[in-house]
């Protein structure tokens, strides 16, 4: 896991995406670029559940949706 790699080996990677499915799998904390400004930085649960940026509830719009065809 993330956090097993960045305490046993006091390291951290510095993941830059556009894809938050990714971020959501690998990532304990967020930072939001727009514009080449930080716009949002905090935890991974939070952005999804209450981002505070447009940039970000964009990109969380962008992720694909699992749909059912009736």
């Amino acid at each position: 896991s993330s956090d097993v790699c960045s305490s046993d080996l006091e390291a951290a990677v510095l993941l830059i995406t556009h894809d938050l499915g990714v971020v959501a799998t690998l990532c304990a904390r967020v930072l939001v670029m727009h514009d080449g400004r930080l716009v949002e930085d905090a935890p991974v649960e939070r952005i999804f559940v209450a981002p505070q940026h447009p940039a970000t509830a964009a990109l969380i719009r962008a992720l694909p949706r699992l749909t059912v065809a009736p």
